[in-house]
């Protein structure tokens, strides 16, 4: 199923809303191992938030899950910017899915325990981005559990 879905980055213009949502899908994946990684200290806490995160919001089983973030991590090991993923984002998700991503960020960071201010401040500058209002990024915050 994944490998339908990555195939379908050979053909960026598609309209098509199953295109749209491989697009997604990876774009989502990217923030959350950039989040993952931002405290250069990443455990399976960590992983299994971001695992159950995408395997949540995409209905992925764990073999595609496993798959996505691979891809996901060459994708950040080779990129230079995070505004392409964002910019899918923006496109594709509503306000309300935009505080429920935000809400995921917090989870995947909270979950060893400890918030590093690396990541508070990637998650705070893709808030931005996504132009999720600042009482919603606390708010999400808060509801991290």
């Amino acid at each position: 199923m994944l490998k339908k879905i990555l195939a379908l980055f050979d053909e960026p213009d598609s309209t098509d809303p199953k295109d749209r949502h491989g697009d997604l899908a990876l774009a989502c994946a990217v923030l959350l191992v950039e989040v993952a990684r931002a405290d250069y200290a990443r455990d399976g806490l960590e992983d299994g938030r971001l695992r159950g995160f995408l395997q949540q919001c995409f209905d992925l089983d764990e073999a595609s899950v496993a798959e996505l973030i691979a891809f996901a991590e060459a994708e950040v090991d080779a990129a230079v910017s995070l505004h392409h993923h964002v910019d899918v984002m923006n496109a594709l998700y509503s306000p309300a899915d935009k505080y429920q991503f935000v809400k995921g960020l917090w989870q995947v960071a909270f979950a060893d325990g400890e918030l590093h201010h690396y990541e508070e401040h990637l998650i705070r500058r893709l808030a931005d981005l996504l132009h999720v209002p600042h009482r919603d990024f606390i708010r999400a915050k808060h509801a991290k559990g």
